[in-house]
């Protein structure tokens, strides 16, 4: 109670000093003493208002495709994840789609970058917020030997599978790395990636991964992006074709995995068709 007076007491004596003042005076006044209590209301306020907008903005994210190495002559990746919302039928009011075009892997070299990009691969597998994977056949190939893809005979109806069958991209198993090779969320955390390239700049294999009777353990892991697509009408790849890029023996192509967590498939289904 005796708190309720002094404060009181305060007030009425502001009161009085400013009965006389001008209004600017009286509003110098105010500020001098009121100062800090209005810079907390202030930050209170905004605190809440974010609260409050980042609240009612937020939207669930329907589908997270990683572009790996993907170029954007035509347009820029919102638009492109823009028009496929639209495609999809996605309520954008609630959902969104995200194209994640921030990845950058060298196939040959070690780089800073290629590092950077390894750290976010490895957290956004731990946290499992991806859905689909987008690359040239190089760096696919690299990932599916590592085991980030799921069997697509595991996660795709069989008339999916029929209908892109001459389009499905096999890795074979009999040559996944052993647990004393492969890549691990301590070797991303400390050293970025491993020691040596990423792809061997002396693999002289001829491998063609369309083809399942060429390996002992072919896994169908991902689907090469079938011409007409979106994806390649962006220009997203375009580079493979037009400089020439080769993977053991054959043309290096736009290939797409599915994280074997995802729970989006039908998403994914409808990226392939975009």
């Amino acid at each position: 109670m005796s708190s309720q007076n002094s404060l009181n007491g305060e007030i009425r004596e502001q009161m009085k000093k400013m009965k006389d003042m001008s209004l600017k005076g009286k509003i110098s006044h105010l500020w001098t003493y009121y100062k800090f209590h209005a810079a907390v209301a202030i930050i209170a306020i905004a605190l809440v208002s974010s609260i409050i907008y980042n609240y009612a903005t937020h939207k669930d994210t329907v589908l997270y495709a990683i572009f790996v190495n993907a170029s954007m002559p035509h347009m820029d990746g919102s638009e492109l994840s823009s028009e496929f919302e639209q495609y999809a039928g996605i309520d954008t009011n609630k959902y969104e789609a995200y194209f994640d075009f921030s990845f950058r892997i060298s196939d040959t070299v070690s780089t800073v970058e290629t590092a950077s990009t390894n750290e976010k691969l490895a957290a956004m597998m731990y946290a499992r917020t991806a859905d689909a994977f987008i690359s040239d056949s190089a760096v696919f190939e690299y990932y599916a030997q590592r085991e980030y893809f799921a069997n697509l005979e595991n996660v795709l109806p069989k008339e999916v599978l029929e209908k892109y069958k001459d389009y499905l991209y096999y890795t074979d198993v009999s040559t996944i790395k052993t647990s004393a090779d492969e890549i691990t969320l301590e070797d991303v955390e400390i050293n970025g990636l491993e020691n040596n390239n990423m792809i061997n700049e002396n693999d002289t294999s001829v491998i063609n991964h369309r083809d399942a009777s060429s390996m002992k353990e072919p896994v169908p892991v991902g689907i090469i992006i079938p011409e007409g697509s979106s994806i390649l009408e962006a220009g997203c790849y375009d580079y493979l074709a037009e400089n020439e890029i080769t993977y053991q023996g054959y043309q290096s192509e736009a290939v797409i995995g599915i994280f074997e967590y995802s729970q989006n498939i039908d998403m994914i289904l409808k990226l392939l068709e975009f």
